[in-house]
């Protein structure tokens, strides 16, 4: 036998031995993880069932204390997230504060890292206000306000913000709050139309930053020509921004730029002591 058939022989041994000693670990791990592979899928398979269960569930759900019992029971399905949201503020406006606060508060609880957390923290902000909590409401627009990077909770935080300070007489913080939801307020947005309007009613004219409107906002460049005459700042009320956790709306229809209650001018009496023409010729 030449050196070669022998160095083959032995390796061949070795490579035998070698399956021998390790074939049962082998065999054990990959049946390991095929059952690994097996269990994931499968748990896939019931997230998936569960929320289609969910969302087939809710649907067919009619009032509010319906959909209310279908959340807690499908609390963490992504399903039911913006769902939460809706149904808080259908509370609201029913004046049932309580549930609304329950909503918010668990779904910033639940889903901290959605897309729709601020808009959960706004509710909270405006369930504060509605149970006369100025101040604890006011201090949750303002971290609202400094979030980065800033969304349209963020900016309609700020807009609020400016009506509180607006109604309460402080102007100058008013105007900082408008000013900081317009730098903040998506281009030809109606968010920062109406911020813009605001502003211009509150801010006399000779103070009007016209370069920083400009800047901001080309289509809102003829706001200072709107504004009050200088002195006048004594703004009309503005009516409460709506809480917009609707998802897939950039602000609702119901935010629209306070209207002024000033009467109309009268208009000018008759003259019925009217001169008489002096340069008419005489008649003959």
């Amino acid at each position: 036998m030449s050196l070669l058939d022998k160095l083959d022989s032995n390796l061949i041994d070795e490579d035998n031995q070698l399956w021998e000693n390790y074939k049962r670990p082998i065999i054990i791990g990959f049946v390991a993880l095929l059952l690994f592979a097996g269990a994931v899928g499968y748990w896939f398979l019931r997230a998936e069932m569960w929320e289609t269960q969910a969302r087939l569930e809710y649907t067919l759900a009619k009032t509010p204390e319906e959909k209310l019992e279908l959340v807690r029971k499908f609390l963490g399905s992504r399903q039911i997230a913006p769902e939460m949201l809706v149904l808080a503020e259908e509370f609201m406006r029913a004046g049932k504060v309580d549930e609304a606060a329950l909503l918010y508060s668990t779904f910033v609880q639940t889903y901290p890292k959605h897309p729709l957390v601020n808009g959960a923290g706004l509710g909270l902000a405006y369930v504060d206000l509605a149970r006369g909590l100025s101040a604890a409401g006011t201090d949750k627009l303002k971290k609202l306000g400094e979030t980065r990077p800033p969304d349209t909770y963020s900016g309609l935080a700020l807009l609020e913000l400016g009506r509180l300070y607006t109604t309460a007489g402080k102007l100058d913080e008013a105007r900082k709050a408008l000013g900081d939801c317009l730098n903040v307020a998506a281009p030809d947005s109606e968010l920062r139309s109406i911020a813009t309007d605001r502003l211009a009613q509150i801010t006399p004219a000779a103070k009007v930053d016209q370069k920083l409107l400009d800047s901001l906002a080309a289509t809102n460049a003829q706001a200072a020509t709107n504004a009050p005459a200088p002195g006048a700042t004594n703004a009309a009320p503005l009516e409460p921004t709506v809480i917009p956790v609707t998802p897939g709306t950039n602000a609702p229809a119901a935010l629209a730029p306070a209207a002024t209650n000033a009467a109309p001018a009268p208009a000018p009496a008759p003259m019925t002591n009217a001169p008489a023409a002096t340069n008419a010729p005489a008649g003959k």
